[in-house]
């Protein structure tokens, strides 16, 4: 063994329970020497992702043992193999997983901060900015835009300038709902600045709010993901408590009822939220943006998490993404439309996918705000999370809950892992791809209780599934 850096023996590993379960591994060994180069091999579900994450140490085998450097990783506890792994193996994986507040440099450098190392010492002096960005006007519901230009460019100082001016504006408005995300970006400007005593006076600033922060719908379920973020940079748990604040802050605007109302009984409303503290109107780019801020917290939450906050959260995003559909204006009746916009909004064009801005719990007519341009990256949003693509399989799969991990476990069979409120309920969609045929299908809980489609047909199978916790889904190849 002192000859192998890697070496496995006896290896088996099953994944799944009862009918559903499927053994990966099979008494597999291995041993691989030093500055070996090796490369895993074999088609679609023969076990080569399960190999390569028992290998690392992300996946525990059910018997046998794996040593890496000598150290037996199959008897350490999970503390110690978190230790082992970030000291000792670098893993590239399929999909990226950066940290997306993170330029490229940092995103390399969190393992050294990790480990006690300060990455600011490997920051360059500067980085270019090639196009010479500036921004001039700063409003209070610009900050993102003005962060996400002026900060990818390198000009740190510009974001730390802005988010004051940013701050500055709400304040004269007295809104609160700015103080976290302006705080974020400051804090994370000065840290690339290297000034740490003004990064942490920045995030400072943004404890003690109340409940009155809510503004903007969006900009307060943005406070929310940046106190969450605050919280995994900084482990001050005043920052996670303060995102339940802007949660409670966020639904408090919320329709906990389905209105019957008027021309509300065309579409849907339920658990929606209005777009302003005083707005009478729910409006989609509040609602998506709101949907992938929220999809940045639950990333960033983890198990900690308290599970009211997870449900609250997981069935907005459940109801937002069953509401958009209603925005578009060829999606609803004519006569639901109001006839004439506010001054200087334009015209709606039935023909044009641009969804209408707003939509009333109260039966006004839809669109009297108009077509809202920016509100088209709402189907961009909605549609890349909610469907999935599982490669040569002749279907997609929908989800109206966030897929927090899916593994290919075997030639026709994914695990699907959601992480809804425990008590809820999602909907899984197996959808037919164009020019193929829906194969057999089978889904089961991790435990084995197999799940009977809702409702199906050529094209589609609907499921109704547990909102959180793993599924195995096995099709007939």
């Amino acid at each position: 063994m002192r000859n192998s850096i890697i070496e496995l023996k006896s290896a088996d590993l099953t994944l799944g329970n009862a009918a559903a379960s499927v053994h990966v591994l099979k008494s597999i060994d291995l041993s691989i020497a030093e500055s070996e180069a090796v490369g895993i091999v074999g088609p679609s579900g023969s076990g080569k992702s399960t190999l390569l994450m028992v290998l690392a140490g992300l996946e525990r085998l059910d018997s046998g043992e794996i040593h890496v450097r000598n150290t037996p990783l199959h008897t350490l506890s999970e503390d110690r193999l978190a230790d082992f792994r970030g000291k000792n193996i670098g893993i590239v994986f399929q999909s990226f997983h950066l940290i997306p507040t993170m330029t490229a440099l940092e995103n390399v450098a969190v393992p050294l901060e990790l480990m006690g190392d300060t990455p600011d010492s490997f920051e360059p002096d500067g980085l270019p900015n090639p196009i010479g960005l500036t921004i001039s006007t700063y409003r209070g519901n610009i900050v993102y835009y003005h962060a996400q230009t002026s900060f990818a460019t390198g000009d740190y100082q510009t974001v730390v300038d802005g988010m004051a001016k940013s701050l500055a504006l709400a304040a004269d408005f007295a809104r609160d709902d700015m103080r976290v995300p302006t705080a974020y970006w400051t804090y994370i400007a000065y840290r690339k600045m290297g000034e740490h005593a003004k990064a942490r006076a920045a995030i400072d600033a943004a404890i003690g709010l109340g409940f009155g922060i809510n503004y903007q719908a969006n900009l307060t379920a943005w406070g929310a993901a940046a106190c969450m973020r605050l919280w995994r940079i900084t482990n001050r748990d005043v920052y996670r408590d303060q995102s339940y604040v802007y949660l409670a802050s966020f639904f408090h605007n919320s329709e906990i009822w389905e209105s019957a109302l008027g021309h509300a009984v065309h579409y849907r409303n339920f658990l929606g939220v209005t777009c302003l503290q005083d707005a009478p109107y729910m409006a989609i780019y509040e609602c998506f943006d709101s949907f992938s801020a929220f999809e940045h917290y639950l990333d960033d939450s983890g198990p900690d998490l308290e599970p009211a906050a997870r449900m609250l959260i997981s069935e907005y995003c459940k109801y937002a993404l069953d509401r958009a559909w209603f925005y578009y204006p060829d999606a609803l009746p004519p006569e639901v439309i109001a006839s004439e916009q506010r001054e200087n909004n334009g015209h709606i064009d039935r023909g044009l996918a641009f969804p209408l801005e707003d939509l009333y719990p109260d039966g006004q007519a839809a669109g009297q705000v108009g077509q809202e341009i920016y509100g088209a990256g709402a189907a961009f949003v909605f549609a890349t999370r909610a469907f999935h693509r599982i490669e040569d399989a002749p279907f997609l799969l929908y989800c109206d809950h966030f897929v927090r991990a899916m593994e290919r476990t075997y030639t026709a069979a994914v695990s699907i892992t959601l992480d809804g409120g425990e008590t809820c309920i999602a909907r899984l969609s197996v959808v037919r791809a164009k020019r193929r045929k829906l194969p057999q299908i089978h889904v089961a809980t991790v435990d084995g209780d197999v799940l009977r489609p809702n409702a199906a047909s050529a094209d589609r199978i609907d499921y109704f599934v547990p909102a959180n916790g793993r599924l195995v889904l096995r099709w007939k190849v």
